[in-house]
């Protein structure tokens, strides 16, 4: 199993650009074996950071409610991983 680095938790923005913020929230994750990526969550699943929390990580601007948020964060991250290493990432060389 790799070992996976969360690297943000902020709000997840709509798409195409300038459509209204969902109502989820964006984890940001790399591993050794995937460059960062990012999984939608639901949003009820997160609680706002504190202030004294967000001064120790401002990466992190919301955290999981409880330990079932964290395990469903942690699934979606793990199936995310599985599909992002289904294919090889294109890769070529520039002059």
């Amino acid at each position: 199993m790799a070992t996976v680095t969360i690297l943000r938790r902020e709000p997840s923005t709509g798409s195409p650009p300038g459509a209204p913020t969902q109502h989820a929230v964006a984890v940001t994750y790399a591993t050794p074996a995937v460059p960062p990526r990012s999984v939608n969550l639901p949003a009820a699943s997160y609680r706002v950071a504190t202030a004294d929390e967000l001064k120790a990580n401002p990466r992190y601007m919301f955290l999981p409610k409880d330990q079932a948020s964290e395990q469903a964060e942690r699934l979606t991250i793990q199936q995310d991983i599985a599909q992002a290493l289904k294919s090889a990432p294109t890769s070529f060389e520039v002059p």
